[in-house]
């Protein structure tokens, strides 16, 4: 019975007397129903049953209904003067839910003062609008968990229930629907990668307890902008306006070239720029949600494909040429070269060089990477004299250090 309430789901409660105050260790038990009188060490332990920590479980509930809370001092006076044991890290041990439950006002008002400029919008896009920097949102994120859980402790009680306006609680409930409707919302369209796994089953309960989950927005996955149907479905969804389209699809993107820049900083930096560019023109109100969403649109469809229309002649259907030639631009973009050709040159003999010592394992073979870098700087002294560049040995460095490094992160 004890192994089953400790590691299974059932049975979900234990009664006992004068039993499992020692000895007994189930950090899964969340609620502790006192019923009988306990005074100094036996009623810490007691307490001690359920301040276990246990993976989803914030805090424990005691439920008295002796008044042997009252005993607490006495029993705190009792453990202090135990040499390994100091009052102060005792005091906190229980704290009451009417304690909790006053902070409310302030968690909900620290909550809407997030809002403050676009307070009393009728559109949840607004809402939605006002979020877009990553701190902002991970404000709201932060305090919406606190007021969320806050509030699901106070309606537990009875005397909070008693003792808060009906009016009160109704917008409180209300609010708590709005803003899980808001998280879920600006986390798919700011395709956020956050972990609510920890708080989301209490939120949800809390709304199926005391809301009703109708009409209540889930957290979705991110989209994977790889996947050509996700893509379509979120361009098609005619639940969305095209700025949370826009605005989906680019946080999407950015995800892709977070993951995917080392294989091409120059390919992925220029789309970046080019991204950031359209989001801030249309969130400033240079460019109509329809215009910006067609933009990002080609852009992610770009990154995704890894095309690009300005890759030079010689390389198209080179993949990993066209990657080191991104590794060649920017030294050679000092040396005023009047067309592509020489570094087309360069990249295409790279690739061609360096793909003779993948062996197996080479990118921790130090000497297979070292016979590559030799092969990497012939390639540059060849074509530096064929076309009489004076490359500088600290650009000569940076070319061999960055098609290396490139190499590397498109082996997998």
């Amino acid at each position: 019975l004890i192994n089953a309430f400790k590691h299974g789901d059932n049975p979900e409660i234990i009664i006992v007397v004068d039993k499992l105050l020692t000895g007994f260790d189930a950090p899964c038990n969340t609620v502790l129903y006192l019923a009988r009188k306990l005074k100094e060490h036996t009623l810490l332990q007691a307490i001690a049953r359920v301040n276990r920590l246990h993976e989803g479980k914030e805090y424990g509930l005691i439920l008295d209904y002796s008044g042997v809370i009252q005993e607490l001092d006495e029993a705190i006076d009792f453990y202090s003067q135990l040499a390994d044991y100091d009052r102060t890290d005792l005091e906190e041990t229980v704290t009451y839910i009417a304690d909790k439950a006053a902070e409310l006002p302030q968690l909900h008002s620290n909550l809407w003062e997030i809002f403050g400029p676009v307070k009393g919008a009728k559109d949840p896009e607004i809402y939605e609008i006002h979020l877009q920097d990553s701190g902002l949102r991970n404000r709201f994120y932060e305090r919406f968990s606190l007021f969320a859980r806050t509030l699901s402790l106070a309606l537990s009680s009875t005397n909070f229930l008693e003792a808060t306006s009906p009016k009160t609680i109704i917008k409180y409930k209300a609010d708590l629907k709005f803003f899980q409707n808001l998280r879920a919302a600006v986390t798919q369209r700011y395709q956020e990668r956050i972990n609510f796994s920890e708080f989301e089953p209490k939120i949800k309960k809390l709304i199926d307890t005391h809301v009703g989950a109708a009409e209540v927005e889930q957290i979705c996955n991110p989209i994977n902008l790889l996947d050509a149907k996700e893509r379509l479905q979120v361009i098609e969804d005619q639940g969305k306006s095209p700025g949370a389209k826009a605005d989906m699809i680019a946080s999407a993107t950015r995800h892709v070239i977070e993951q995917e820049m080392a294989k091409d900083p120059s390919f992925y930096k220029k789309f970046s720029n080019l991204l950031e560019e359209v989001i801030e023109a249309y969130h400033q109100g240079r460019l109509q949600a329809l215009e910006a969403l067609e933009k990002i649109k080609d852009i992610s469809t770009k990154v995704v494909t890894h095309t690009d229309d300005e890759v030079p002649y010689e390389l198209v259907g080179n993949d990993m040429a066209r990657r080191y030639y991104g590794c060649i631009q920017d030294p050679m973009a000092e040396y005023a070269v009047k067309d592509d050709k020489t570094g087309s040159e360069i990249a295409l003999r790279v690739g061609e060089r360096i793909a003779r010592h993948k062996i197996r394992d080479w990118r921790t073979n130090e000497d297979a990477i070292n016979k590559m870098r030799g092969e990497i700087d012939d390639v540059l002294f060849e074509v530096a004299g064929k076309y009489r560049l004076e490359l500088s040995l600290d650009d000569h460095d940076a070319i061999i250090d960055r098609c290396i490094e490139v190499a590397i992160a498109n082996e997998d």
